[in-house]
C-alpha cells in the first residue's frame, strides 16, 4: 500500500470514527427526549383527565344539592297543604310552580284519585295512560311499608335479645351479690367466734412458771372427744375452720377446767 493511499485511508478513520460516535449520542440522546416527551404527555393527559373528573363530580354534588333543596321544599310544601279542598290546591300548585307537572292522589292500594282518565289537560291524561297500571299492579310505597315493618320487627327482636342479655346478666349480678354477702357473714361469724374466745383463753392460760397441768375431769375428756367427733361428721372442714375448731375446743377444755 502506497504512502498516499495510507494517508487517504487515515484521514476517513480518523472523520468515521469520530461521526459515528457522536452520530450514536445523538440517537440515544433523542430516544430518551422521546420518552421523556411521552411521559410528560402521559401526566399531563392525566392530569388532565383528573380535572375533569374532579370538576364532574362537583358538578354533580351540586346538582344533586339543588334536587335535594328542590325535593325538601315541595315536601314541605305538600306538607303543609290544606286536607280540605286538596284538588283546589293542587291545581294552583300546578299552574304556579313549574316543577310540578302533574300532581297525583291514590289510595294505599295504588288506585289514581286524581287526575281522572278524562281530565281536561293533556299531560294529565298521558299520566293516567302511562303510570295508571303500574301504580294498581305494584304501588312504590308499599315497598318502603314494607321494608320499614322488617325494619321494626328487626329492631324488636333485637331489643328482646338486648334484654334477655341484661336480665341474665342482672341475675348473675345478684347471685355474685348474694354469695359475696354469705361469705362476708360467714368470715365475719368467724372472727367475732375467735374474739369472743381469745380473753377465755388468755383467763384460762396457767401461770407461768407452773410446771403441772392440772388433771382434766371426765366430763371434760368426754367434751372434748364429742367436739373431736364432731368435725369428721360435718361439711369438709377447711383451712379457714380449722382455727375457729381449734378455738372452740379450747373454750370447752377451760369450762371444764373451771368446773
Amino acid at each position: 500500500m502506497s504512502p498516499t493511499s495510507r494517508r487517504t485511508l487515515l484521514y476517513w478513520l480518523l472523520l468515521l470514527v469520530p461521526a459515528l460516535v457522536v452520530g450514536g449520542g445523538a440517537i440515544r440522546l433523542l430516544r430518551l427526549e422521546e420518552a421523556r416527551l411521552r411521559k410528560q404527555g402521559e401526566d399531563v393527559a392525566e392530569a388532565r383527565r383528573a380535572a375533569v373528573a374532579a370538576q364532574a363530580r362537583l358538578i354533580v354534588e351540586n346538582v344533586e344539592l339543588f334536587v335535594g333543596d328542590a325535593q325538601a321544599g315541595l315536601l314541605d310544601t305538600l306538607g303543609s297543604a290544606p286536607g280540605e279542598g286538596l284538588d283546589a290546591f293542587l291545581d294552583r300548585w300546578e299552574q304556579n310552580n313549574p316543577l310540578v307537572r302533574t300532581a297525583f292522589r291514590a289510595r294505599s292500594d295504588g288506585s289514581l284519585l286524581r287526575p281522572a282518565a278524562d281530565a281536561a289537560r293533556e299531560e294529565a291524561r298521558g299520566f293516567v295512560r302511562r303510570f295508571a297500571r303500574e301504580l294498581a299492579r305494584q304501588p312504590p310505597w308499599q315497598s318502603e311499608m314494607s321494608s320499614a315493618s322488617d325494619g321494626r320487627l328487626t329492631l324488636e327482636k333485637k331489643s328482646a335479645g338486648e334484654s334477655e342479655v341484661r336480665k341474665l346478666a342482672a341475675q348473675n349480678v345478684m347471685q355474685a351479690q348474694s354469695a359475696r354477702r354469705d361469705l362476708q357473714q360467714l368470715a365475719s361469724a368467724r372472727e367475732y367466734a375467735l374474739a369472743e374466745a381469745g380473753p377465755r383463753l388468755a383467763g384460762a392460760a396457767p401461770p407461768a412458771g407452773a410446771g403441772s397441768r392440772p388433771a382434766s375431769s371426765p366430763g371434760a375428756s368426754r367434751t372434748r372427744s364429742m367436739n373431736d367427733a364432731v368435725v369428721p361428721l360435718g361439711t369438709r372442714s377447711t383451712d379457714a375452720d380449722r382455727p375457729a375448731a381449734r378455738a372452740e375446743s379450747a373454750v370447752t377444755e377451760a369450762a371444764a377446767g373451771k368446773a
